[in-house]
């Protein structure tokens, strides 16, 4: 018997051009919609507005069956006071699916109550499935089995995974505003369109608005032309939802980082990317501020992100040690990792090229010692102290003995030394 509810939306059908509904009886007149066979692809998403007018028992709102096996490949119903929500069942008795979870099941009371119409949605991607209602996800896990949609049959209202027809489990109630999208939505994404048209939207594979029927039985998708066929009593009849007419583009998602482009996401391609996104070192407006994170922690002339990049130390201005800065090695074409190619006359962290002798016969640069910066280094280098010869001529010796200048003073005082050593 009908309720309230259903029966003012029976009584009062709609005027031509008004919105409506679809109206779906009780337990005796077992009415449904059959859309028949439809594959959007691996992720995809059924949403409708719903008007429960009994909770009691199994209700079945959304079913995607195989009539050949009568396996459903993807289930949404009210059963027993919670949600129940599966994939690639072939247990047939949805009160059993929680208790017995066999298949990739998910179930949990949330979000509906007797005459207040709902937003809900089935989500199914191919990693998650979902349930969403008024725009938060209700419940949710992680899948192991995707659906095969190939001779798939879809259905509102009914359960015919039982014994293959539409005998068990319908929805009492109205149901409005049915669309399928080729792709998982995110939260967010339902949340704005449940209150928008999606005409022209990414994605929308199929809607039926049941504004009116397209013969006696059917009613049309407006997204393909195809036509859905009423079971049993099923009727059209005024309307309990109208959506609204917000641009569609400003409600997509299709990133699922839970922010629309109309909600100020600034990259609708990156979930790492929207208003109020902690910073990253990535060179990317992150929290669409209109200004990229380009922070340098050591101060070489590399941001992080490009050290990162690189594989240097964003802490150590000089990753390799060998006396140039990391941004210099990169300005040079020297590799930043190596310290063996710093030398030359390139550049250096001073910024002063080392072009004095080597001090130990190594070629000029910072590879000829190890911890003197240039500019230090090369008064040092351009006058080395000269080293001792003890025979043959030598550079800078007095006379061309085999002497330097000043040995003579310095092996006289070496004597004086000895002389004056006290004896034993």
């Amino acid at each position: 018997m009908l309720r309230s509810s259903l029966l003012v939306l029976l009584a009062l059908p709609a005027a031509r051009g008004e919105e409506q509904a679809l109206v779906l009886g009780d337990d005796e007149s077992l009415d449904g919609l059959s859309l028949g066979v439809l594959d959007p692809g691996p992720a995809f998403t059924i949403e409708a507005w719903v008007l429960p007018d009994e909770l009691e028992d199994e209700h079945t709102l959304f079913e995607l069956v195989d009539p050949e096996t009568n396996v459903a490949h993807a289930y949404l119903g009210w059963v027993e006071g919670e949600w129940v929500a599966n994939l690639v069942d072939n247990n047939r008795f949805e009160t059993d699916t929680c208790e017995n979870a066999v298949v990739d099941v998910v179930c949990g009371p949330s979000g509906l109550a007797e005459d207040t119409p709902a937003h809900v949605a089935l989500v199914v991607s191919p990693t998650e499935l979902a349930v969403v209602v008024d725009g938060a996800t209700v419940l949710s896990r992680a899948v192991s089995t995707a659906p095969d949609l190939g001779l798939v049959r879809w259905q509102v209202g009914i359960d015919t995974d039982h014994r293959g027809e539409f005998d068990d489990g319908p929805w009492i109630g109205a149901v409005d505003e049915l669309r399928i999208w080729s792709r998982a939505l995110s939260a967010a994404e339902l949340a704005c369109r449940s209150a928008t048209d999606p005409s022209g939207a990414s994605g929308l594979f199929a809607r039926y608005p049941f504004d009116s029927l397209a013969s006696a039985t059917t009613v049309a998708d407006t997204v393909s032309g195809a036509t859905a066929t009423l079971v049993g009593d099923a009727a059209l009849g005024a309307s309990f939802h109208t959506p609204g007419t917000g641009r569609s583009g400003d409600c997509t998602d299709a990133d699922q980082d839970g922010v629309t482009v109309g909600a100020g996401d600034c990259d609708d391609t990156d979930p790492t990317v929207y208003p109020g996104a902690p910073e990253l070192d990535d060179g990317i407006d992150n929290d669409c501020d209109g200004e990229a994170e380009d922070r340098d922690t050591d101060g070489d002339g590399l941001t992080d992100a490009e050290e990162a990049a690189l594989g240097t130390d964003p802490l150590r201005a000089d990753t390799d040690g060998g006396g140039v800065g990391d941004g210099d090695e990169v300005a040079a074409g020297t590799d930043p990792l190596d310290p063996d190619d710093d030398g030359g006359d390139a550049p250096t962290d001073s910024g002063v090229a080392d072009t004095g002798p080597a001090d130990s016969g190594a070629a000029p640069g910072p590879d000829d010692d190890t911890a003197v910066p240039d500019q230090v280094e090369s008064p040092l280098e351009a006058a080395p102290v000269a080293p001792l010869y003890l025979g043959g001529a030598c550079p800078g010796c007095a006379g061309g003995g085999g002497l330097p200048a000043g040995a003579g003073l310095l092996l006289g005082l070496l004597g004086l030394w000895r002389r004056r050593r006290p004896r034993d």
